[in-house]
């Protein structure tokens, strides 16, 4: 059984998703925050589940060995999601502007969705939504990842997002919340940092100028990198996947 679920309360009827739990030899989810709930709610034996990390849906990968900052000394902000307001979009707007009105020069990069209209400036360079089937798109994609300086997606809520792994792929540090089953994908001090859900635009900003002055940029470039490898990737979940398979066939 490979489950994803948000949602494990027996008492709101999901009898279905206990009696599947039950009957099923091995359980994998993508996090540790979609594996509580079988243990909790369900009263499923830990050892019937495990873990595997989602891995990076892109190919081809390449590296920048540097950040723009360091050479153009403009921050580029990447903000990558569909859901403008989940993906915690003002927060990220709130973030920018703070960064730009203490003279440190910053762009968001938003792709996935548009900001609302009253948010267009100069600040802000917006792609909409891009298909990784068509090639022009896909290449663009790879293009801005490749460019920027750090992934800033304050999601209020999560399962395993993707594009963790897939900015981990391109060296790409991470500012996010500390919720869901963030804490697989991005984990403090290597890849990036997640903040308190209390935390706003300031917060986040302030994050960013510590990590400029600390000049950690390279160490968390080096860090996602090294952690797309040992674990976000999906020849490492295929590894993993067969390994489970295995102690299935060997069990029996």
């Amino acid at each position: 059984m490979f489950s994803n679920f948000f949602s494990f309360n027996v008492k709101q009827g999901n009898v279905i998703e206990k009696r599947a739990a039950d009957n099923s030899t091995t359980i994998i989810v993508s996090s540790d925050w979609a594996k509580n709930p079988f243990i909790n709610d369900y009263k499923i034996p830990e050892k019937k589940i495990k873990v595997i990390e989602f891995g990076a849906n892109i190919d081809n990968i390449i590296v920048n060995p540097k950040f723009n900052y360091q050479k153009t000394g403009q921050i580029n902000l990447l903000f990558l999601g569909v859901d403008w307001e989940r993906k915690g979009g003002e927060i990220a707007i709130e973030c920018l502007n703070y960064l730009n009105d203490n003279n440190i020069k910053s762009v968001l990069h938003v792709v996935g969705t548009k900001p609302p209209i009253k948010y267009n400036n100069y600040n802000i360079k917006s792609y909409g939504y891009l298909n990784k089937n068509l090639d022009k798109d896909y290449s663009l994609l790879k293009e801005i990842i490749y460019n920027s300086d750090l992934l800033l997606l304050p999601t209020k809520a999560e399962c395993s997002a993707i594009v963790f792994s897939e900015a981990s792929a391109y060296g790409l540090p991470i500012l996010t919340y500390d919720t869901g089953g963030i804490p697989n994908y991005v984990i403090n001090g290597q890849n990036g940092y997640r903040l308190n859900l209390k935390c706003g635009g300031k917060e986040f900003a302030e994050k960013i100028l510590e990590i400029i002055h600390l000049k950690e940029l390279n160490k968390l470039r080096e860090g996602s990198f090294a952690i797309y490898k040992q674990k976000l990737n999906w020849e490492c979940w295929k590894a993993k996947f067969m390994n489970v398979i295995n102690e299935i066939k060997e069990s029996n």
